[in-house]
């Protein structure tokens, strides 16, 4: 499985950049048929169809592991793109 990594940094504390990613943890199921669950206080995993991604919450990043599957190798260029826009606007502006 193709991988790559996203870093996107905040200024929240812990506790507010989980709020954050609980919130749109709602539109990731809804929209893309996402399952995300939480593996520790501070690492959300999520995966759906040839995808698996783990977000991990430090003091000044979120960090973004992905696997893509055969099928979405094509789309990484996209895929990490959205993955950077959508996450820098959920820590900048909720």
């Amino acid at each position: 499985m193709p991988k790559f990594n996203v870093e996107i940094p905040h200024t929240l504390d812990a506790a507010a950049a989980k709020a954050r990613l609980q919130k749109a943890q709602t539109k990731l199921e809804a929209d893309y048929g996402a399952k995300c669950s939480w593996a520790s206080e501070n690492v959300m995993q999520v995966s759906r169809k040839g995808l698996d991604a783990q977000v991990k919450i430090t003091d000044s990043a979120l960090l973004v592991d992905v696997s893509l599957g055969l099928l979405l190798t094509p789309m990484m260029g996209p895929i990490r793109e959205g993955i950077t826009s959508r996450l820098t606007k959920l820590v900048t502006e909720g």
